[in-house]
């Protein structure tokens, strides 16, 4: 039997207080509603609302935290550029492929 594996997510959110939030999760919906109610971290508990700026995929928890702790060493104005990157990347379209 081959078990499937459920990808991680780093994710980044912006506090009330224009703070940025990084964290880790299997669902990043249901972690951001937990944040929003003040049952996530007890960082945010005291900045909401939250709202998502990025979130990346990673194939297991161990990559996550490891990229995790690298985001949350950076300063404020490179996790911004990070998110800023992230949403260039989203909104930009995609390119199909002619046929030659």
């Amino acid at each position: 039997m081959v078990k499937i594996r459920k990808p991680w997510f780093v994710y980044l959110v912006r506090c009330a207080d224009g703070s940025i939030y990084t964290g880790i999760s299997d669902d990043v919906d249901a972690r951001l509603e937990k944040h929003n109610k003040g049952r996530g971290a007890r960082y945010t508990a005291q900045r909401r609302p939250v709202s998502l700026l990025h979130t990346e995929k990673h194939p297991d928890q161990g990559s996550a935290m490891r990229r995790e702790r690298q985001i949350k060493a950076w300063a404020k104005s490179r996790k911004e550029e990070l998110a800023r990157a992230g949403a260039r990347r989203r909104s930009t379209p995609r390119r199909r492929k002619t046929a030659a």
